[in-house]
């Protein structure tokens, strides 16, 4: 009888591929991928990415005359990326199924893996410069504020934190 411990393994390995990639694509599939990142203009520190960007807010912030615009865009873009998306999702099929062949065949695997990436990374490419374009026209004050909508709440262009959370004093005065 085969011990269980090889199938526990690709079990385990599956599901962490399958988590990763999952969170990963839905924070992702519709958002610009992260810019490297860059000093902020006074001097303190460091500062990157565009995480919680929204593209139904983004849409919604733009000037109306641009909105519907956008709209189309994507609407034309659909096609294409849904193409990309199913490939992406058969790369990952792949990967996950060389992961856990047996015997296992690191070569395969990584080969499989990087076609995982090389197709992810087509996605997000597509979808930004669809977003790039759609912005391209905007004056740097609308796109700011464009940007910082699609951002949503807490959001601050400098990179600062909001300051702690105050809690409301409770009805007894505890």
């Amino acid at each position: 009888m085969n011990s269980p411990t090889p199938w526990i393994i690709a079990l385990i390995v599956s599901v962490l591929v399958n988590g990763a990639l999952i969170g990963f694509v839905a924070q992702r599939q519709l958002a610009p991928a992260a810019p490297a990142a860059v000093e902020r203009p006074d001097g303190s520190g460091r500062e990157t990415g565009l995480r919680g960007f929204n593209v139904r807010r983004f849409i919604a912030a733009l000037p109306p005359e641009y909105r519907r615009n956008a709209r189309q865009r994507m609407r034309q873009e659909a096609p294409r990326s849904r193409e990309l998306m199913r490939e992406a999702y058969r790369a990952r099929r792949e990967a996950e199924v060389a992961m856990m062949a047996e015997p296992f065949d690191p070569d395969a695997a990584q080969l499989a893996l990087q076609r995982m990436r090389t197709s992810r990374h087509a996605v997000e490419a597509h979808i930004e410069g669809v977003l790039i374009a759609v912005v391209a026209d905007l004056d740097a004050d609308t796109r700011a504020r464009v940007l910082r909508e699609a951002r949503g709440r807490g959001f601050r262009p400098d990179g600062e934190r909001p300051g702690p959370r105050r809690r409301p004093p409770s009805p007894d005065g505890g």
